[in-house]
């Protein structure tokens, strides 16, 4: 079955006064926005060529039916000539926000958005079906919903989680009724933004939510709101109600986001809840850690070489250590010299001294690749990777050497790489990894970080140990 729909109209690029034909070829299920546009030679045009190329901002349309639409963010395609009659031109949009008009503004900027992430609602866990049968033997489902829940981000950004269902009312005599339940993420902007900020601040939220679920999540669907669409509360007052209008998103098509269980979690959203300011704090830090999640997520659901998500993940370790742990040599030293100091006994010391700053670190002055994993599997004594009583690993070394094989595929490096069969293994410990820093950097506490990533690890340890035999 073809879902894609073709809607004819008139449409202007930008502000200008020229006036083309049409049709909107949109498919909600492949997200795709693509305006054919059909010039036809004239004597008053006296050219088929049209007059942009490449970037276009945005474009009105008005359909044969009245409806207005605005295309957000576009480019031009293929041109197809027929000389001297026309000529048929593709313009390929990413966003078409139904119901706007360039009539009211130079620059579009929004109020806010809502957005629906998809099949994740038992993570936050702020409503549900209840089956009556299992109170009083009835037949039915009783939905139930908690509060909406509001968080002050900065003085313009607000954000409000609240739930929705199309619940039934009165009486029903259908034979089939379908019940349906969302949680909308709620952006709201005191002063209007352009539809940019609105897009960075719901990747945000978007990676907060994945690593929550420990997935990759998607857009199921979104809305706008703007100063030209409202409904009037009061004449008297100008008390206005700001009407939410849909987004058809033309970026690609994408797998939706997994049901995932809540055993699956890393962590869920009341649990996040329970940080002071957990999602204040994560806004204001978040441009700090952004390319490294980044780098985790380039590895999350894709179809990638081992060897890329690989050097993502070494990456992703070694950004995240410079970053947020020590970024010159003397900052180093104090950490190890700190690490070490706690050991009751001299020759623990010198182990883990070795371990955390051998004499190739000691001879550097800038921080090893090697030196910096080492820091980060010692993870402040904790060992989230470690099994009890294990010495250090000589993993960390092995890590530097794959690293600088695969990216330069020297020859005389291979011997002392992981194989590429061994890759897979080594990227699950090295996520883990990345995964207990997340916990710990969004505010969770050490124990709650490592008991997180434990059955993983230990499901590693398990076929590590397997494989060997």
């Amino acid at each position: 079955m073809n879902d894609t729909q073709v809607l004819s109209g008139k449409w202007t690029v930008g502000h200008e006064q020229e006036v083309f034909d049409g049709n909107l070829h949109v498919n909600e299920n492949e997200r795709f926005i693509t305006l054919e546009i059909l010039i036809p030679m004239i004597q008053e045009r006296k050219t088929t060529t049209f007059p942009h190329r490449g970037k276009i901002p945005f474009i009105t349309g008005t359909l044969l039916t009245g409806a207005k639409v605005l295309l957000y963010d576009c480019e031009t395609g293929s041109a197809q000539h027929q000389v001297p009659l026309y000529t048929r031109i593709y313009i390929y949009a990413r966003y078409a926000f139904w119901g706007l008009s360039a009539d009211c503004f130079e620059q579009p900027l929004f109020k806010g958005a809502s957005v629906d992430f998809g099949d994740i609602l038992n993570w936050y866990d702020l409503c549900r079906y209840e089956d009556l049968h299992e109170k009083d033997r009835s037949q039915g489902y009783l939905w139930k919903a908690d509060g909406v829940l509001s968080f002050a981000i900065d003085d313009n950004l607000s954000l409000v989680f609240s739930s929705s269902t199309n619940g039934y009312f009165g009486k029903i005599y259908k034979r089939e009724l379908t019940l349906k339940q969302a949680v909308w993420v709620n952006f709201n902007y005191k002063q209007d933004v352009p539809w940019e900020v609105i897009l960075q601040d719901i990747q945000k939220v978007k990676y907060l939510v994945g690593l929550g679920l420990n997935q990759r999540i998607e857009i199921d669907s979104i809305k706008y709101k703007h100063q030209s669409i409202f409904t009037v509360i009061s004449e008297q007052s100008g008390e206005r109600y700001w009407n939410e209008a849909d987004v058809l998103l033309g970026t690609g098509k994408v797998e939706p986001t997994q049901h995932r269980e809540k055993y699956e979690f890393l962590f869920g959203f009341k649990d996040f809840l329970t940080i002071e300011n957990g999602i204040k704090k994560w806004f204001h830090s978040y441009d700090r850690l952004k390319p490294i999640l980044d780098l985790y997520y380039s590895v999350f659901g894709q179809i990638n070489a081992v060897e890329t998500a690989f050097l993502c993940l070494m990456q992703a370790l070694e950004t995240y250590h410079a970053r947020f742990v020590a970024s010159t040599i003397g900052q180093y030293k104090k950490r190890v010299e700190k690490h070490v100091s706690v050991f009751p006994d001299e020759e623990t010391k010198e182990l883990w001294s070795r371990f955390l700053l051998d004499e190739g670190q000691k001879k550097s002055k800038g921080i090893l690749l090697k030196s910096r994993l080492s820091d980060l599997y010692f993870a402040d004594g904790h060992l989230p990777l470690m099994r009890a009583g294990d010495l250090p690993p000589e993993i960390t070394q092995k890590l530097a050497d794959s690293r600088n094989y695969y990216t330069h595929y020297e020859e005389k490096k291979k011997s002392f790489a992981y194989r590429q069969d061994e890759l897979p293994l080594i990227n699950s410990y090295l996520a883990c990894l990345l995964r207990y820093y997340f916990l710990c950097f969004i505010g969770f506490d050490v124990s709650y970080a490592k008991k997180a990533i434990e059955a993983e690890v230990t499901a590693l340890h398990r076929y590590e140990k397997s494989g060997e035999s």
